[in-house]
Parts: structure tokens; C-alpha cells; sequence
């Protein structure tokens, strides 16, 4: 099986699983799953506030500039909390940079985290 199959391999039920099986499990889905990424399917959108400034790009195709981000997640009385959880936001707009402690929502997009929305002043 290689990364370009389409199909899930099939398991019975009750199957005991190997390594090997697992790792092509893993690698079907990893496949299925860069085949929607590269299909531009709707992924999810995270919410967080910059560790650092997020400098405009130096040039959209080539030279993007990275920050890491808190992500933020709602409670179950809908307000909004800091997780454990850090990624790194890649910015190719040429003429956008955000502050560090700015409100920043990213999305996965072309393999990175891309910012789609912002807190401005």
C-alpha cells in the first residue's frame, strides 16, 4: 500500500492488529486525508491570541513570515479559555502583520496555519 491508494485497508472484526497493520491504517488516512486538504474541504478554524508579532510577508510566494499562537477553546459556559496547545501561523499577506496578544482566527490551508480573521484596532 502506498500513499496514493485511495482505499481503507479492510480488518475483520475482532482482528488483532499488528505495527504493520496500524502503520498502514495510518498511511491510508493520511493519504485520504491530504487528498481533502488538497481538495480545499472546509477545515476547522481555531481561535487564539499571538505569542509573538506576525510580520507581513516579505513576498506571498516565497517568504512568509511565522508566529507561534495560544489556541483558545469555548468552556461549557461558552467562554473562552487557554489550552496547552501552541501552533505556528504562517503569513503570506504582504500587506497584514498582527501584534503579539492580538486575537487571531487560522485555519489550515496549503499544509500551514493561515490567519483568516483578526482583531484590529
Amino acid at each position: 500500500m502506498t500513499l496514493g491508494d485511495r482505499r481503507l485497508p479492510e480488518f475483520q472484526r475482532g482482528q488483532m492488529l499488528r505495527a504493520a497493520d496500524l502503520n498502514q491504517l495510518a498511511q491510508s488516512v493520511a493519504a485520504i486525508l491530504s487528498r481533502l486538504q488538497g481538495n480545499r474541504v472546509q477545515s476547522e478554524i481555531l481561535t487564539g491570541k499571538l505569542d509573538a508579532d506576525l510580520d507581513a510577508a516579505t513576498s506571498f510566494a516565497s517568504t512568509p513570515s511565522t508566529a507561534a499562537v495560544s489556541v483558545w477553546v469555548k468552556d461549557d459556559q461558552g467562554d473562552y479559555t487557554e489550552t496547552a496547545r501552541t501552533e505556528t501561523v504562517t503569513n503570506r499577506f504582504e500587506n497584514l502583520s498582527f501584534k503579539a496578544g492580538q486575537i487571531i482566527r487560522f485555519q489550515w490551508i496549503d499544509a500551514e496555519w493561515q490567519p483568516v480573521a483578526a482583531d484590529c484596532e
